[in-house]
């Protein structure tokens, strides 16, 4: 059975698809730019592997799930990708840099936390909603 060509998707998000293993269709999108998956509220998304992104032309790419299965982030390197948005939580940078690989240009995203009191000082926001 073949695959249709998704060739008007540019950008694509999957969330909390916990039965989702694997990326490899996306080639079936070959004008893909974006492709963000992982974790919005359930800590569960496995994906077996990174090797479909090098066959894309996926420029920006954001990792939030759980685990890689064969841990290998090194596809990330031979892939088209120059923006990468992961958890910085994760690794280290040194690890993450390590398992990339240093040829590899990307802008690692950290998400940003603040202390309600300080949300209250830079938004009107009622402390019984805090």
């Amino acid at each position: 059975m073949g695959y249709a060509k998704n060739e008007n998707l540019k950008g694509l998000a999957i969330y909390d698809f916990s039965r989702l293993h694997s990326i490899e269709k996306i080639v079936t999108a070959p004008n893909i730019e974006y492709f963000s998956l992982g974790n919005r509220v359930w800590s569960k998304m496995d994906i077996e592997s990174l090797k479909p992104l090098i066959h894309s032309n996926i420029t920006h790419f954001r990792w939030w799930g759980n685990r890689i299965l064969d841990n290998d982030f090194s596809y990330l390197a031979q892939s088209k990708i120059k923006e990468l948005d992961v958890i910085i939580e994760r690794f280290s940078v040194e690890e993450l840099a390590s398992r990339i690989g240093f040829n590899i240009s990307v802008t690692i995203k950290v998400p940003i936390t603040f202390e309600p009191s300080y949300i209250s000082k830079i938004l009107p926001i009622h402390k019984e909603l805090l």
